[in-house]
């Protein structure tokens, strides 16, 4: 009998893509690694032959002109990304121009929010403060009432706090 007839369907699909990912592989090789792989040895190979087959003065004039060769398309790579960077420099300073005013009003209202939430809370704290400052003898009554390791609330302390509480 033949193979093919014999496969099921999904080993069918497995073969399939089995020869599709080898075509690929096939195809990287072909046509990304071997051009990369031959430009560097062409790099490598064609100025080392050169250094050994040329007089001085002809060595002279062909490195200058590999050297045209090569830095004519650095320079055409590097100047595209230079004009990015300088547009994208003149953009960002336009986008700036027009949300700076929104920035600064957002900056205006941010920090009138957080002097009024500073305020606000100390407001809020304050009597929470003072009233625990002022229980405070409750509470070492209560926890410690019975118990020889009480611990002794000085009174000069308890009046220096609630000065320095109604002083704020």
């Amino acid at each position: 009998m033949n193979r093919k007839s014999e496969a099921s369907p999904t080993q069918a699909y497995q073969e399939y893509l089995l020869r599709g990912r080898i075509a690929h592989k096939r195809q990287i090789r072909r046509w990304l690694i071997l051009p990369i792989a031959g430009f560097g040895a062409a790099t490598v190979l064609i100025p080392l032959f050169l250094a050994l087959t040329l007089r001085s003065d002809q060595l002279g004039t062909v490195a200058s002109f590999m050297l045209i060769f090569l830095f004519v398309p650095l320079f055409i790579m590097l100047i595209i990304l230079y004009l990015i960077v300088v547009s994208l420099t003149f953009g960002m300073a336009k986008l700036y121009g027009k949300t700076s005013g929104i920035m600064r009003g957002a900056y205006t209202v941010t920090h009138r929010l957080n002097t009024a939430t500073t305020v606000i809370s100390k407001r809020v704290a304050a009597p929470v403060i003072a009233i625990s400052a002022r229980m405070a003898w409750l509470e070492r009554f209560v926890l410690f009432r019975g118990t020889q390791n009480a611990p002794e609330v000085e009174a000069e302390t308890r009046d220096q706090l609630m000065r320095k509480e109604d002083s704020e």
